[in-house]
């Protein structure tokens, strides 16, 4: 929660108003709202889940957190990344400062859409504006594979397994890892078969020539 205090020297009332409406206290009801959804959600309930977000949306002032968490709700569980792509920009319009949250959630709706160098470009902001999230690296890792890069993807897994002090996401960040080893692997076979191939036509027109000549 941010507690704020507003001092003047004079009355201001269209200051004052102003003040109020972005910075009023939220109820106990508000700071609720993200838990009471989420849980609708795990239990399948997701009609519930969709009117306790619509709900708190409504609600003055809004709350760049809970616009975030329905926005990946909307986009993963009611499979609708657009509308969740919309919701996602608000939030980043009230906060572009300090949540890779927010970020994270804006470049999955966009990856859903197949926008995926967009995409990229949320997980990388993320990152900038925390460099040891660990959900970012791993999205990072999955997108640097879906570009056809697996050599910062397998750099983006290090630093995630560095930041998982937890080993909350490490059987992911694994799963990344042996993805962009195996893409690796295959891009290093496939430039061996080609060098040979181009050796063996150089053997074969060198051939020729010897033989015509």
């Amino acid at each position: 929660p941010l507690h704020t205090r507003l001092l003047a020297v004079a009355p201001l009332t269209r200051t004052k108003g102003t003040f109020m409406e972005r910075f009023a206290p939220s109820t106990p009801q508000t700071w609720t709202l993200t838990a009471l959804a989420r849980q609708y959600a795990e239990q399948g309930l997701v009609r519930e889940a969709l009117d306790v977000y619509r709900h708190g949306i409504e609600q003055p002032p809004r709350d760049w957190r809970l616009l975030g968490e329905a926005a990946r709700f909307v986009s993963n569980d009611l499979r609708d990344p657009q509308a969740g792509l919309e919701l996602a920009r608000t939030a980043i319009q009230l906060n572009p400062w300090y949540s890779p949250f927010l970020w994270n959630v804006l470049g999955d709706c966009l990856v859903a859409l197949d926008r995926l160098d967009e995409g990229h470009e949320c997980y990388e902001q993320g990152r900038q504006l925390h460099p040891g999230g660990v959900e970012t690296h791993l999205r990072l890792a999955r997108s640097w594979l879906r570009l056809g890069d697996p050599a910062p993807s397998l750099a983006a897994v290090a630093n995630g397994l560095a930041s998982d002090t937890d080993d909350m996401h490490r059987h992911h960040l694994l799963e990344s890892q042996q993805a962009a080893s195996d893409a690796l692997s295959r891009a290093r076979i496939a430039q061996r078969e080609t060098a040979f191939r181009r050796r063996a036509r150089n053997v074969a027109v060198d051939l020729k020539t010897d033989a015509t000549g």
